[in-house]
């Protein structure tokens, strides 16, 4: 897959996160000293990085937690953004993107489009298995983002390169 940017992602020193070791003050430079949410290493970025998500659980602000089923929580927020790598940490288990929302990923718009990004080596789990029936029925008019999650949504840009990734429920 070629990428329309010169990147040189081997000049640039990746980003690490960890949803049970890391913290957000960390420098995420190291698996000993990682991030603790993908999007803060989103917003940290350097042009033509990587980011290595390590295994573990990532879910959305306030999962599991709010009777508002129609919130706007996501996981990573990707709009403008480009030249980036999100990948599971080589070697290891697939990390998890667990959403309760309108979805795990989700980004790129007219006027943001999202660009040269490769997302790959991870496992997306949406709501759907704690869905009955008639709660979906209930639901059909009104359209809440909890029953109607993607795991993953870019809605405009170019040269995105998704692998690898098993996406459900």
């Amino acid at each position: 897959f070629q990428f329309s940017s010169e990147c040189e992602y081997d000049e640039t020193l990746p980003y690490y996160v960890s949803s049970s070791s890391g913290k957000n003050w960390n420098t995420g430079l190291s698996t000993d000293k990682p991030f603790q949410t993908i999007q803060h290493a989103i917003n940290n970025r350097m042009d033509c990085q990587i980011i290595y998500v390590m295994e573990g659980i990532y879910r959305n602000k306030d999962f599991g937690t709010s009777n508002n089923k129609n919130h706007k929580n996501k996981i990573i927020w990707l709009n403008g953004v480009a030249n980036l790598k999100i990948l599971g940490y080589p070697g290891s288990t697939k990390p998890i993107l667990e959403f309760d929302g309108p979805g795990a990923i989700i980004g790129g718009s007219k006027t943001s489009p999202v660009s040269n990004i490769e997302i790959a080596n991870l496992e997306i789990r949406g709501p759907t298995r704690n869905i009955n029936w008639q709660e979906a029925m209930d639901d059909r008019l009104t359209k809440s983002s909890y029953y109607n999650g993607r795991g993953i949504a870019i809605w405009a840009g170019h040269h995105i390169y998704l692998h690898d990734l098993n996406v459900h429920d």
